[in-house]
């Protein structure tokens, strides 16, 4: 359950630079918050019901037995990240709304009811990206998300734009949308900035049909929103290797064809699911963040701007590094904070307090003293004895 948490995730600022992709689809037609609800929301969802995944999907099952529509939501996520910042490659993730409002209502039921920030159309599922949204954001708020993959370096002006679901664009002639009172697609024209210009291999084409809700997520990166819808839907979810720790062949990766969750960095996981609320998902992404901590990258990730964010974390990394990599610790730390810069080193100001303070450790407590003379059990009858026996001046 979310308890008290927000649940807004997309409550960020509309962002300041947007661009559509030249050759993105048809626009669909714009939901104001409210005032028109997906065809799935005929029929709430009966509180009572098994919450199991097995039986929602059964459920689910049933109705699009009828409909003939099982995925009918999609959302866009972005999945890259230019060297200039801007976060770009939105791709689609598709679910079935009725498994994900009866799984989490508190977040699922406003959110697919009309999106947060106005980022909510109805369209045809299989259209590609909506030209309604921006193809591309200026947004600080994913930060150092290990989700999204990051552009090694500039390429040319000409270079193409890789949009999933939709169609290519070259850099030097995209076209600028135009602000709306919502704010989704507002922005302006950016600057000369680094493009991808290779497209990216997205699978077999999904056949979808029929229209629905489609929406944008502009605040969670693409690979942590389908990690986490797919956790909804099954139960099921999978976590990626930490950057700090040592790389492993390709052969061991993951799988397209495999029936396991998509793997999904477990700190972007612990953010959405802190965001949200959800404290299982929480402790799932914790408990997988201890169980790849080593002497190797310990350093690392007490440094990380993840770790300053959360005091959960930095007792757990703190921990460790003084219980099983003390010595590794002791003598690599004053080496790595040169290392770092001014700024960076002020954001783990809070961690490297808490970590002095337990390597350093708390004062040794006083000794018990005795209540009995080891020599002539003065004090046996209740007297109090202490260090120096006053019956036969015993000298502890």
């Amino acid at each position: 359950m979310f308890g008290n948490a927000p649940l807004d995730p997309m409550s960020t600022p509309p962002p300041n630079r947007a661009v559509k992709g030249k050759g993105q689809k048809k626009k669909g037609k714009q939901v104001a918050s409210g005032t028109q609800d997906h065809p799935g929301f005929d029929q709430p969802i009966p509180a009572d019901v098994d919450k199991s995944p097995e039986e929602l999907m059964r459920l689910a099952f049933k109705r699009a037995m009828i409909s003939g529509n099982f995925l009918d939501t999609t959302f866009y996520a972005y999945s890259r990240r230019k060297t200039s910042g801007v976060i770009y490659s939105p791709k689609a993730v598709h679910a079935n709304s009725y498994i994900l409002r009866a799984k989490e209502p508190q977040y699922f039921e406003p959110l697919l009811r009309s999106g947060f920030d106005g980022c909510s159309i109805e369209g045809q599922l299989d259209g590609g990206f909506p030209s309604d949204f921006p193809a591309e954001i200026d947004d600080p708020g994913y930060g150092s998300d290990s989700d999204l993959e990051d552009d090694e370096e500039p390429l040319p002006q000409n270079a193409e734009v890789p949009i999933a679901g939709g169609s290519l664009a070259s850099a030097d002639a995209r076209e600028v949308s135009t602000s709306r009172a919502d704010g989704c697609g507002a922005g302006k024209k950016p600057e000369e900035s680094e493009v991808n210009g290779e497209p990216e291999s997205h699978g077999e084409k999904l056949a979808l049909g029929g229209t629905g809700r489609i929406h944008l997520i502009r605040t969670f990166a693409f690979p942590t929103w389908q990690s986490f819808i797919f956790y909804t839907s099954t139960g099921k979810i999978a976590f990626s290797r930490l950057k700090s720790q040592p790389k492993i062949p390709a052969i061991f990766l993951f799988q397209t064809h495999d029936a396991g969750a998509h793997p999904t960095s477990p700190k972007s996981m612990y953010k959405l699911a802190h965001r949200l609320g959800l404290k299982e998902l929480k402790n799932l992404a914790k408990d997988d963040i201890a169980s790849k901590m080593s002497a190797d990258n310990i350093l690392a990730e007490l440094f990380s701007s993840f770790t300053a964010q959360y005091d959960e974390i930095q007792e757990l990394e703190i921990t460790y590094a003084c219980n099983k990599a003390r010595e590794v610790v002791a003598k690599g730390l004053y080496s790595w904070m040169e290392g770092i810069e001014a700024e960076d080193l002020k954001h783990s100001a809070g961690m490297l307090a808490r970590l002095f303070q337990k390597m350093a450790g708390t004062p040794s407590s006083s000794p018990v003293r005795p209540t009995t003379c080891p020599s002539c059990r003065a004090g046996a009858n209740g007297a109090a004895f202490y260090l120096k026996c006053s019956t036969c001046n015993y000298n502890l």
